[in-house]
Formats: structure tokens, sequence, C-alpha cells
């Protein structure tokens, strides 16, 4: 209740009291004062021109309280003068706010088909994008598989490229195998029938064998080739006649080349020292002559007396098959170092020297006798030429 009387506009309700009050008295006073005078207006008769200031007074009590409200409040003023506006703009906004409520209610239901359609695109979406990383990942799995294949292609195609190659060069080497059984055969018959005529004891040389050798100084002239020929040919008649056992002139010489045995012009004035090796040129028969040709090498020093051809560290006390096997390895060695540091090696066998049995196996006594580590040591005999032959000496030092 106080909060109702607080709310209450009393400054306009004590106006429209002592307004009406002033007008109340002022139209009383009027009325008293006509009637007294017997005032009459408009023809009436006194008595109703009273009646008639009376109404007139509440006419004016309450145009004068309309127009104290319409001045002290807006509210009252809208009411009164634009009451059917405004009630106009309450239904035109009351139907607005009816269709704003439909519409909303519309929207609302358009929302919620919305939201129910964006959980559904959502989760259709999830569902994409799901099966979008799953066909990725199967999509990364199939580029890693297609690397994989890519890179055995590549490694097939390069193995089919190489066994191509490779089958190639088996063909080409089987063709020259083919060459080389077809040689062999016809090198297998020539032996057959050399090895026969060598158990009949007719062959006194093989094929290639080197019958003799002879050196000559740097610009020999014709004296000294002449007489390094004549020399080279006796030393071989003597070998023959020895092997089988007639006379040195009974063994007779000759070259497919003519006179080649005769001629020392291609030996004359050699600007270094060279080497003339006289060499068989097929199996030679006894009581037959025996082809030959001269061979001219270059001759140079490649190994200084004493100087170390090789050396192999051994264990000590070792068996005499491990003794001869260490040294033997050892004589291979020093045989392919001297052939391809230009010592030239015996056509026939393909070594650059020869070593005695009682060498030989008078080291492996020695090496078997040595109860500690030791270092075999094969030194030069002799200075060594290029052509050889390569002479040792054998040495057993104490180990490291």
């Amino acid at each position: 209740m106080r909060d109702f009387l607080s709310e209450l506009n009393w400054m306009l309700i004590l106006s429209l009291i002592g307004a009406s009050a002033i007008v109340a008295y002022v139209g009383d006073f009027v009325g008293m004062k006509i009637g007294k005078r017997r005032i009459s207006l408009f023809g009436l008769r006194p008595r109703y021109t009273s009646s008639f200031i009376t109404v007139l007074t509440g006419i004016m009590i309450t145009v004068v309280t309309l127009w104290l409200l319409s001045m002290t409040s807006d509210t009252v003023r809208t009411a009164l003068f634009s009451m059917k506006f405004v009630q106009r703009q309450i239904t035109q906004l009351t139907s607005q706010l009816q269709e704003s409520r439909q519409e909303y209610q519309e929207m609302e239901f358009k929302l919620f088909a919305s939201q129910e359609g964006l959980q559904k695109k959502q989760a259709e979406l999830k569902a994409a994008q799901d099966k979008f990383e799953s066909v990725l990942g199967q999509l990364d799995k199939i580029r890693r598989e297609l690397k994989i294949q890519a890179d055995k292609s590549a490694l097939v195609e390069k193995e089919r490229v190489r066994l191509e190659e490779e089958l190639r060069g088996l063909e080409a080497k089987r063709s020259n195998l083919e060459k080389s059984v077809s040689s062999l055969k016809v090198q297998m018959d020539s032996l057959k029938k050399g090895l026969e005529q060598v158990r009949e004891g007719r062959i006194i040389a093989l094929a290639k064998e080197v019958l003799g050798q002879v050196s000559l100084a740097q610009g020999s002239n014709r004296v000294a080739v002449s007489g390094a020929l004549s020399a080279l040919m006796e030393e071989a008649k003597v070998e023959l006649a020895l092997r089988s056992g007639v006379k040195p002139d009974k063994i007779s010489l000759y070259s497919e080349k003519g006179n080649e045995l005769e001629n020392p012009e291609a030996f004359i004035g050699k600007p270094s020292r060279t080497v003339i090796r006289l060499v068989a040129e097929s199996n030679a028969v006894r009581d037959e002559p025996v082809s030959v040709s001269l061979q001219l090498h270059e001759s140079r020093l490649v190994f200084k007396k004493g100087q170390v051809l090789g050396t192999k560290t051994i264990g000590a006390s070792l068996s005499r098959e491990e003794a001869e096997k260490e040294l033997f390895m050892l004589l291979r060695e020093i045989n392919a170092s001297s052939i391809q540091k230009g010592v030239i090696p015996d056509p026939l066998r393909g070594t650059v020297g020869n070593l005695s049995a009682g060498d030989f196996y008078g080291s492996v006594e020695r090496i078997t006798k040595t109860g500690t580590p030791s270092v075999l040591v094969l030194e030069a005999e002799e200075d060594i030429y290029s052509e050889g032959p390569v002479r040792v000496r054998i040495v057993l030092r104490n180990g490291p």
C-alpha cells in the first residue's frame, strides 16, 4: 500500500482538486449572484439560468481538469487526442506481434528442423570424414605398395638387364669355350700323338719349349750378334743331341721364316740390352728336322743380388706337410710378382725359374725343426734380368 501511494502523482492530484474547488467556487459565486439579481440568460428564467450556470461550471471543471491533465501528462494527452490512433497502432502492433510470434514459431520449427538437419549433416560429415581418412589411409598404403612394387620392378628390370648381359657374356664365353674345346681337341689329338711318340722315345722337344737363350749387350755389332747366334744354335743342338742319343752335327734346325737363323740384321745395334730365345715351334721327333724360331726380348735388370723377393711369417712347430705348403705358396707368389715386374716366363710351363729338390726339401727340414715363430725370406741369389731365370736363396730368420 505504501508503495502504491508513493507511486501516485500527488502534485497532479492536488492541482486537480484545487482547480476543481476554484472553478466550483467561482461557479457557485456566479450562480448565486445571478440568482440574487434574477438575471436571465438566453431568455431563460432566473431559476433555469442558475441551473445553466451550475451545469456550465461543471463543464468548466471537466474542461479545466482535462486541460490540466493534458498539460501535465503525455499519457493523458495521448489518451484524449490520439486514442483511436493508438488503438489502431496497438491493433497493428498486436497483429504484427502475432505474425512475429507465428514467424518466430515457424523459425523455431525451421531452426529445430535445421538443427536436426545440421546434426544429420554433421553425422554424415563425420562419417564422410572417417571414410575419407580410411580411404586416405588405404591410398597411402596403396602408394607405399606401388612404390615397393615400382622399386621391385626397377630391381627386376635391373636384374633382367644384368641377366641378359650375363647371358650374352655366357653365350660369348660358351662360343669361346666351344672354340677352345675344338682347339683343345686338336691339341689333345696332337698331344696323344706326341705322348705316343714320347713313350716310344721319339719326342726330343715340345712345342713352345725354350731350347736356349743368349743375351746381347747394348749396341752389339754384326760380329757379336753372329757369334751369339752361332753359340745359341750349338747349345740347342747339344741339348737335343743328348735327348736323342746322336751327335750334335746330326741335329738339323730350320725356320719356317726362311733364313731367320742365319740373318743377324734384326738384332744388330739395339739401344738396350736384349735377349734372344730359340723356341721350338712344334713337337720335335727324333731323326727329323726341328722347327724353331727366334724371339727377341728387351732385357733389363729386374732384381738385384740380395734383394728380398718375398717374406712369410710362419708359426712354430709346423708339420712337414704344412712347411711344404707354406714354402710352395711363397714360391708361387714370387713367380707371379716376378712376371708382373717384367721377368719373361717359360712359355711351356709359365714359370720364371726353378728350385732344386734338394734346396726345397732342405728348407722344409729347417722349417719343421724351428721351435719358435720365424720369418721365411727369399732373396735374389744373383742379379736377375728380364730373361731370368729367377734363382733364390732361402733364409729363415727369427720371428718378431
